[in-house]
């Protein structure tokens, strides 16, 4: 996918379950459930980071806990994760995939 796509993914309230390096393929994946049809129940999806060299997790939960994703972008070579917690999750990658599982 390229990376100005990443701002149109569907991940407006998709619910975080799990994030994880994989420090020598320097690769991230995060779990997600996501309401790709508004109809139907969040399915479970993995959005992987290729090629990474910063990635940055926030959790101090300044507008209290969720794990629902408010918004996506991508800016100045960084991905970015803004959640409803107001924490963001920042990754600086070659690139990104959304696959369904």
């Amino acid at each position: 996918m390229a990376k100005s796509e990443f701002d149109q993914l569907p991940l407006h309230d998709a619910l975080l379950e799990s994030a994880e390096a994989k420090w020598a393929e320097k690769t991230i994946q995060l779990r997600l459930a996501v309401f790709t049809d508004s109809t139907k129940e969040a399915a479970p999806h993995v959005l992987s980071f290729l090629g990474v060299t910063s990635f940055i997790m926030q959790h101090k939960e300044a507008w209290g806990p969720s794990n629902s994703v408010l918004s996506a972008s991508y800016s100045c070579g960084i991905y970015r994760l803004e959640m409803q917690s107001g924490d963001c999750i920042e990754v600086e990658a070659d690139s990104f995939d959304l696959a369904s599982l």
